[in-house]
């Protein structure tokens, strides 16, 4: 059967004797572990997968390196393969007998009759149209994908619940046989196939105490790459070409739908596969069990969601559970590592592009491993741990021809493969299993940092599974390993109401100094027998630059009480601008320990400073700078918004010829603000960015400028920030002046403060209609129905939720569906604001539906506000004079509109906006918004 059509190619390949850089193996040093220790390749571990499914029929997901079955169990806790059962009424038609469910009959159950305890039958159905996708939903390979699957589950005399399915969907059971739940047969359902392949394996399970059955399946692929980065054998059928731990099992926990953008979360999906793996730890607490979840959200409050307390409980219950997290694809500007990969005690893993990889995947000339830009870094959370490869080609469902994938994703599985080497290697040993703090602590301070990278970007850089094994024997070996089990670090830095785990401070360049150091807290967790005793642990401190100290060099922890450790910066080590970052570490002391070394490092925590530059009077409130960047690097700066400001730029002037670069604006929060500007030097003289009124936020920006990997010359580039200080009274145009000659027209005042000329041109747009809905305390999924007239071009949604309610989302889905249900519209949140904008082909009746995805349900009262805006085809513009602005002098500004507008609806008002645009090259904008109410509601 011809299954994956992309890597067939690759049995062409010369078989080499390293791994094939394709998945690289080399950089975490995984290929030479196993080449050292074949046996300890990953087996005796389960590996789960929290992800969109895992398909076990392609290569490379199909077997062990001991030719045992590599998928050995499913579950679907998304609910996208479920089928409801209900009790069946049973019939007769004639000669035959049926089981009748909500008006389906299935034929032919009569072989079911003397294997049934009690005669009572479950049925279900499941239709191929619940999938999003028609190329997808082709079950049985028939061209059609409108099939119909009946389901019957019934228990057997030995009281075991197992089924019978309709697998070639002709309403008919005389030609199918009984099948187990999927952890029992371990093998796929076979649909009878048509004129083609089916389009993806699908495994049954069958869960009674939900009164359900599930086609487990991955619509999406993701899951499917994941699991083959981290233990695929033989991808593609191409002999030696393997994942990280090939010898690992894996079972499969579905938590996303496909038929929400990005294969979203649903409701309860990902707490309740965390609840499974808590059961699973329990029935094998001898087995290590390392779980994979490529998934989450852009992190609002650092640390403090319903899933990283769950996921943190959970790790400090189970001694034989181990979680690896991908930190997020928000980079490349700092505190931008996502939710749950906040989570202090898991090990959260950000995305190097290696030279290896990047070569023969996408013909790149680096020359050495870089991050890739995307790799969300940390700052207010002390994340990402450590980095590892992050693009590979693997395992794909066979309707995905896309084999090769980027993101944290995917570097989090080269993750939980490295942890399963480690600890096939303990069970080879039989070794006693460390706990995940040990075990992070072995990753972690073994790992090698990537030259001219911060601690932010990488953490403790690229993992090195040999070390890590050497440290993890050592550290086992030490007398007192299990005397704390972990650290748990707070501080209070100024910008945060609540504890942190990382010293982060972006506020205008001050900092803790030597008369008003920080106090950050150690809290210890102690092993369960050692608890409440009246014990003391003391630490000796280092700090790893010379800018940053602790006033104290020794620090102890007697029982519950923690340590107090006092930190603080140089001021002479920090004259310019820019960001720094060091450890404080902490080493053990005691009669049988030999030093600071890795084996004695027991916890650290970082410390980032951001020294801004300023743009004020003195330089006439712009700063500019030249900058070269090579193929695959980035340059950040960070820039404090001056008070009185209303309107910023950053305007990028190409130096060279050749080259591209494009710059990224992060707000002070470390959101990015879009759009990304993307200068060509051989077709753009100039590329701007532009923030004004409400958007421009107090703080301190971060301007990233990067140059794709996939460029083979270096750029250079000047960069200009400026900003402008015209205050505008009032601040939002409410009202028209009428007179019945003359078109409408506005009038405000303007005053310039700051001491420079703004030579602006005065234009603007009326662009529509508008309004702003706030919902309180509302309750699971909100549904709105609207219509597109033919007045209006499209529609766009500015979705803006509260963020201590997304902190308890796991996902949150924006969907449009048409007239007839077809969905239009189909995106996710990453940050708790969203804008969608969706342009119809014809004019009609829509529905709108946001639907979050709670952490847990029983709790989904939730707050939300958005500005709903219908845009006209054509807007009506607006027009003023050009004028001039000194400093301290106000102006009476006049501006007309070109036509009369209709009054808007009930409820909505007349939007747009007035531009005072800088005729200089800074292109700086300042914004005057226009919301006119035209009727009285």
């Amino acid at each position: 059967m011809k299954r994956y059509s992309l890597l067939t190619l690759l049995v062409a390949l010369s078989h080499a004797a390293a791994s094939f850089p394709f998945l690289d193996r080399e950089a975490t040093g995984a290929a030479a572990f196993i080449q050292n220790h074949p046996e300890r390749d990953g087996r005796g571990v389960i590996l789960f997968v929290l992800d969109s499914g895992v398909d076990m029929t392609v290569p490379g997901l199909t077997r062990t390196t001991l030719d045992c079955v590599k998928v050995v169990d499913v579950h679907d806790f998304s609910g996208e393969g479920a089928i409801p059962l209900e009790v069946a009424e049973s019939g007769q038609e004639g000669a035959e007998r049926f089981l009748e469910y909500n008006g389906w009959r299935l034929y032919g159950y009569d072989a079911l009759l003397p294997l049934s305890v009690d005669s009572v039958f479950y049925m279900g159905v499941f239709s191929e149209r619940r999938l999003a996708s028609p190329s997808k939903a082709d079950f049985n390979g028939n061209g059609r994908n409108d099939d119909r699957y009946g389901v019957v589950v019934f228990q057997d005399t030995s009281y075991v619940w197992r089924a019978m399915v309709d697998l070639d969907a002709d309403g008919n059971l005389h030609d199918e046989t009984v099948t187990d739940d999927y952890a029992v047969s371990r093998a796929p359902l076979a649909f009878r196939p048509g004129a083609s392949d089916q389009s993806m394996g699908i495994a049954l399970k069958i869960d009674m105490d939900r009164q359900q059955a599930y086609f487990h399946f991955d619509a999406n692929s993701h899951g499917t790459h994941v699991a083959g980065i981290a233990a695929g054998h033989n991808i593609g059928g191409l002999e030696g070409f393997e994942g990280i731990a090939p010898g690992a099992r894996i079972i499969s926990l579905k938590i996303g739908d496909a038929r929400y953008g990005g294969a979203a979360t649903t409701n309860n999906s990902m707490r309740r596969a965390y609840n499974f793996i808590a059961q699973y730890a329990e029935a094998h607490p001898n087995t290590p069990i390392v779980v994979n979840m490529s998934y989450g959200l852009g992190s609002e409050i650092e640390g403090a969601s319903d899933m990283e307390y769950i996921i943190n409980d959970l790790l400090e219950s189970y001694n034989n559970i181990y979680v690896c997290l991908s930190a997020g694809n928000e980079g490349p500007g700092i505190s931008s590592v996502g939710l749950p990969a906040t989570a202090e005690t898991a090990l959260s893993i950000g995305a190097v592009n290696t030279a290896r990889s990047a070569r023969d995947n996408f013909a790149s000339f680096i020359k050495k491993d870089k991050l890739f830009e995307f790799s969300s870094r940390g700052g207010e959370s002390a994340k990402p741990d450590v980095v590892a490869p992050g693009s590979a080609l693997s395992s794909v469902p066979f309707f995905d021809n896309d084999g090769i994938k980027s993101g944290t994703s995917m570097a989090a599985p080269q993750a939980s493969g490295a942890c399963a080497l480690l600890l096939s290697a303990t069970l080879a040993e039989k070794a006693p299993l460390p706990d995940m703090p040990t075990l992070k602590r072995a990753v972690k301070y073994s790992a090698r940092p990537l030259s001219g990278y911060t601690i932010p970007d990488q953490g403790y850089g690229m993992i090195q599974i040999p070390a890590a094994y050497d440290l993890l024997k050592k550290i086992n070996a030490s007398p007192d390993k299990t005397s704390i089990k972990s650290f748990r670090i707070r501080t209070y830095n100024a910008n945060d109401e609540q504890a942190d785990a990382a010293v982060y401070w972006r506020n205008a360049g001050l900092f803790p100094g030597r008369d008003n150091s920080q106090a950050v807290y150690i809290h210890p967790v102690w092993s369960d027998s050692l608890r409440g005793k009246d014990i003391i642990r003391a630490f000796l401190l280092k700090t790893t630059a010379n800018w940053l100290h602790t006033v104290q060099d020794n620090v102890t922890i007697k029982k519950d009480a923690p340590a107090e450790i006092h930190v603080y910066a140089d001021a002479a080590h920090l004259n310019k601008p820019g960001l720094y970052s060091a450890h404080v570490e902490a080493y053990a002391r005691g009669a049988w320990w030999k030093g600071a070394t890795p084996e004695t490092r027991m916890f650290d925590f970082p410390v980032t400073i951001i020294i801004p530059e300023f743009a004020g009077r003195d330089n006439t409130y712009h700063v500019s700078a030249t900058h070269t960047l090579k193929a695959g690097d980035i340059h950040r700066r960070f820039i404090q918004v001056p008070p009185a400001a209303s309107a910023m730029s950053v305007a990028l002037f190409p130096e060279t010829e050749t080259g591209s670069v494009q710059t990224t604006l992060f707000d002070p929060e470390g959101h990015e603000y879009k759009p990304t500007v993307y200068l060509n030097n051989a077709n753009n003289s100039r590329g701007v960015l532009r923030v004004s009124g409400d958007r421009l936020k107090k703080g301190i920006y971060e301007v990233v400028s990067y140059n794709p990997y996939y460029k083979s010359a270096s750029v250079t580039y000047t960069q200009t920030i400026s900003f402008g200080g015209l205050q505008c009274t009032p601040r939002v145009i409410t009202r028209l002046n009428l007179n019945d000659t003359e078109a409408p027209s506005a009038r405000f005042k303007v005053i310039n403060r700051f001491n420079t000329v703004y030579k602006a041109r005065i234009h603007g747009q009326l662009k529509g209609i508008q309004k702003k809905t706030i919902l309180n305390d509302f309750h699971g999924a909100y549904n709105q129905n609207f219509e597109i007239t033919d007045a209006y071009k499209n529609v766009r949604f500015e979705f803006t939720i509260n963020a201590r309610d997304f902190s308890r989302f796991t996902d949150c889905v924006v969907r449009i569906l048409d007239a007839d249900d077809r969905v239009v519209l189909n995106e996710a949140f990453t940050y708790r604001t969203l804008s969608v904008t969706y342009t119809p082909e014809k004019s009609g009746a829509y529905r709108l539906q946001v639907m979050p995805a709670f952490t847990n349900d029983a709790n989904d009262a939730w707050n939300m506000e958005f500005l709903q805006s219908f845009n006209y085809f054509k807007t009506i513009s607006v027009y003023g004079n050009n004028e001039t602005f000194y400093p301290d002098v106000e102006k009476n500004i006049h501006v007309r509109f070109k036509s009369m507008p209709s009054l808007a609806p009930q409820g909505y008002y007349l939007y747009g906006d007035i531009w005072l645009d800088n005729r200089r090259l800074n292109a700086l904008r300042t914004t005057v918004p226009i919301k006119i109410h035209t009727r009285t509601d």
